[in-house]
């Protein structure tokens, strides 16, 4: 895979790896494809022929020929299956927290009190945020125009300055604390509390994205608190200091978030109101999330940013539109080392398009319409599925000009913002 900037997204360098990212948004999803077991099948019944062929050739005194024939066959399966199950390990592997680096562990040491500073900015608001012109969003910005990029990263330094400020006047990171709770299944899962005003009942529960850290909250964090929101941030399962031998990519995250908005509720009381709000696969989670029965009730709505509609597509546009490689056998050889795994799962199965079809809650969608790492046609298949409580006027869809994956609130703050407080002060 390719080498994303070193620049974790908490700010730290861990050496981590994006995979190469398709150049143009697909707005129309042409190749979008139900996953199957087919291509396995076809896969077994032609290296069986090839293995028959071979016994045959044995049987009539072409020995060399039909082992060969043979080993051939079965060396090619194997060889598919390891380069499947390492592609998935190593995609997916959870994401330990790492120090800071080198250059800003000098710069948190050092004399010069900018440098200092800046660095400081850096460690409190995350990589999604405060990373200056490197890291994902210099990524993201694949498909936009130069004027779109400079507009988006120009946006972006201004809300990081005015995000450092307004947690600077809260009295700093010290006021964000560390709470803790489990899944249904066992798993560890640790989180952040910033309480901006002890008598509110609204909460929202922001989730961050794929390799990402809790950090990335703080891209919504100061406008959540200017209307009176309390937040929680988690550290998604396979992340930090989370548990999980995996990256969980929402399937095992919505049963995480549940948990997360059950320890809210029996925190801070019967009477919170709670928002879900997700990007990337955190966006995924939230959907998914959205569609569990035992829900709290007082989860009111769910804000999904630049979600995919299932991981099986989402994976599949990385593999061909991005790396440039066959879907098919790969991927359907990957599914099922997956399924194999310690916090192994189905990847057939994670389905935000699914979930929202049976939303308890009322879903905001939203989607940079220059994401090449979630294509936009996704979220419009999100918003044709939404039902239940999603359904009808229960869902909105914002598509954003200007904007890739994770960009829309700097693309267009103003709208961003207006369509998000507009759509949930409805609801709650």
């Amino acid at each position: 895979m390719a080498k994303m900037d070193e620049r974790d997204r908490d700010g730290s360098r861990s050496g981590g790896k994006m995979p190469p990212l398709p150049k143009f948004a697909d707005m129309e999803g042409a190749g979008h494809e139900t996953p199957s077991w087919n291509h396995l099948a076809y896969l077994f019944c032609f290296a069986g022929i090839v293995i028959v062929i071979g016994i045959g050739l044995i049987a009539f005194d072409y020995v060399v020929a039909g082992v060969i024939t043979i080993i051939v066959a079965i060396a090619l399966v194997v060889a598919l299956f390891v380069e499947a199950d390492r592609f998935a390990v190593t995609f997916l592997a959870r994401k330990d927290p790492r120090p800071p680096s080198a250059e800003l562990t000098a710069a948190l040491e050092g004399d010069d009190a900018d440098a200092r500073h800046a660095a400081e900015k850096e460690v409190a608001l995350g990589g999604l945020l405060a990373d200056g012109d490197g890291g994902p969003m210099a990524t993201f910005n694949s498909a936009l125009t130069k004027e779109e990029a400079a507009k988006v990263m120009s946006t972006r330094a201004a809300e990081a300055d005015s995000t450092w400020t307004w947690l600077e006047g809260l009295g700093g990171p010290d006021v964000i604390g560390s709470v803790e709770t489990s899944s249904d299944d066992g798993c560890h899962l640790a989180g952040h509390v910033l309480v901006i005003d002890p008598d509110s009942k609204h909460w929202v529960i922001l989730v961050h994205g794929f390799g990402g850290a809790w950090k990335e909250g703080m891209l919504y964090a100061r406008h959540y608190a200017e209307r009176g929101y309390n937040m929680l941030f988690c550290e998604m399962r396979g992340h930090d200091s989370s548990g999980g031998p995996l990256i969980g990519m929402g399937w095992p995250d919505r049963r995480d978030l549940v948990a997360w908005a059950e320890w809210l509720v029996a925190e801070k009381g019967d009477d919170v109101e709670v928002v879900l709000h997700g990007h990337s696969m955190g966006g995924a989670s939230v959907c998914m999330a959205a569609g569990e029965s035992d829900l709290p009730s007082q989860v009111k709505a769910a804000v999904s940013d630049c979600a995919y509609s299932d991981l099986w597509n989402e994976l599949a546009c990385i593999v061909k539109g991005g790396m440039g490689l066959s879907v098919h056998p790969l991927m359907d050889a990957m599914r099922l080392c997956l399924m194999r795994h310690d916090g192994g799962y189905d990847v057939a199965k994670v389905s935000p398009e699914d979930a929202v079809s049976h939303s308890r809650v009322p879903v905001l969608l939203i989607h940079g319409e220059q994401d090449t790492f979630v294509p936009p046609y996704m979220a419009k298949r999100l918003a044709d599925a939404c039902g239940g409580a999603a359904a009808h006027d229960g869902h909105e869809l914002v598509m954003m000009p200007g904007a890739g994956h994770c960009q829309s609130s700097f693309a267009d703050p103003f709208t961003y913002y207006s369509r998000l407080f507009f759509f949930l002060e409805r609801f709650i």
